[in-house]
């Protein structure tokens, strides 16, 4: 069974022509790791700035407050576009780790992303019914709204690529881009005729992203 990776973050900051693409969804937490979901009261996405008060450009002690300590983090210098770049994520899942997770990521000292998923690490399908349904956008865009409520209310958004999966359901990945300010990335799950948001994930612009790793 191919191991499934967390949330749309990832795949915002490696891009769809990465090779780097297939560790991505091979990356799973130790069978140790004992985490929880964030512990905020904040639900509030704000495109391309913050996810439930995990800010871009904050700092990965500034994040862990927005959070709390329930993260479980991992260095991952993966290579991309010939160089390794090390990228640290930490990951907020329950023990269960088949109802979703959150995670925020972090070059050096300034995080350049964060998602919520419905997919878990062990997971072949996303779980509808996670607690991370809870962090929405102001206009109640989250997990589980559908393709065609994400493009009524943010109408700019745009598809970058789809792929199909296991039992023959498709993903596909749509930016909605402030060039100047970063991306806010919808993972859609499609299964027979319905279109669903299975994880959001916000990121600083690629060029950001790059001069931070070094690149």
């Amino acid at each position: 069974m191919r191991k499934r990776s967390r949330s749309s973050i990832w795949y915002a900051i490696k891009g769809p022509t990465c090779v780097a693409f297939t560790a991505m969804l091979a990356f799973v937490l130790p069978a140790t790791a004992q985490g929880a979901f964030p512990a905020t009261s904040n639900n509030l996405i704000v495109p391309v700035t913050s996810l439930g008060g995990v800010t871009l450009r904050s700092s990965p002690a500034q994040a862990t407050a927005a959070w709390g300590s329930g993260g479980v983090c991992k260095i991952d210098p993966t290579t991309v576009g010939g160089g390794q770049v090390p990228y640290t994520d930490c990951v907020y899942t329950t023990a269960r780790k088949l109802t979703g997770e959150a995670d925020f990521t972090y070059i050096g000292g300034t995080v350049v992303g964060a998602g919520v998923s419905a997919f878990s690490a062990q997971s072949r399908r996303p779980d509808f019914s996670t607690p991370l349904t809870r962090f929405k956008t102001s206009k109640g865009i989250g997990i589980g709204s559908t393709l065609r409520q994400v493009l009524a209310a943010y109408p700019q958004t745009k598809r970058t690529v789809a792929r199909n999966i296991t039992g023959g359901n498709m993903l596909s990945y749509w930016d909605y881009s402030l060039p100047s300010e970063g991306t806010m990335v919808f993972e859609v799950f499609k299964e027979k005729h319905v279109s669903r948001v299975s994880a959001v994930g916000i990121t600083l612009p690629e060029p950001e992203r790059e001069a931070l790793s070094g690149g």
